[in-house]
């Protein structure tokens, strides 16, 4: 009997049993980032719609909290802001590395550690305690509405460290290309309503 995802051609993401190549875990960093991408878009379109406010507005509701990552020291010191390589380092290495340290690779390793018998295919203790984690990186990120956000993408990062044979580095890296593209990228691309609105992503 298939599964769900052999049914809808996605049982190579829910292989997790496959050792990874070097290669196969950046790929695996480069499809999570997207699928984070086209995420948060489509979340803004609906909540656009639905509210009827400007995405101007609803960034000021998801106004990042400067009590997670770098935004303490934003807050702090908020000319460091206009500083373009100490931005890139906070953003870009010092908030992925302890975020994730704290809310993925600790988390999973507790839930492991209480169920020995873990299974990444199916249901259980270690995958509710990783989306309880990814609600309140989150509700931290400013409000509960960032969990669609930044709770989605924190969720997004805990599958890809399982996917990625628990690889530390993987998700340091997913979370990186993020918070960079985010700062330094989309002004390229996109209007200043939806760059301010993702700025708030990290």
């Amino acid at each position: 009997m298939s599964t769900w995802a052999e049914r809808l051609g996605f049982s190579k993401w829910v292989d997790f049993d496959h050792t990874h190549s070097f290669a196969g875990k950046l790929k695996n960093v480069f499809v999570v980032h997207v699928v984070n991408f086209a995420w948060v878009i489509m979340a803004l379109f609906i909540l656009t719609q639905l509210t009827g406010k400007t995405s101007q507005e609803i960034t000021s509701i998801l106004a990042a909290s400067p009590f997670i990552g770098s935004g303490i020291l934003l807050k702090l010191y908020p000319a460091l802001a206009v500083s373009v390589p100490l931005l890139f380092f906070l953003a870009g290495i010092l908030a992925p590395y302890w975020e994730e340290r704290v809310f993925r690779v600790l988390v999973n390793k507790y839930g492991r550690k209480h169920e020995p018998d873990f299974n990444p295919k199916k249901w259980g203790f270690t995958w509710e305690l990783m989306l309880c984690s990814s609600i309140i990186f989150g509700i931290m990120h400013g409000s509960p509405l960032n969990i669609l956000f930044q709770g989605v993408g924190g969720f997004l990062y805990s599958y890809l460290y399982v996917k990625n044979n628990n690889s530390y580095w993987s998700i340091v890296l997913a979370h990186a290309m993020w918070n960079v593209s985010v700062i330094f990228l989309l002004p390229w691309f996109v209007n200043g309503q939806l760059f301010m609105f993702l700025t708030s992503a990290f």
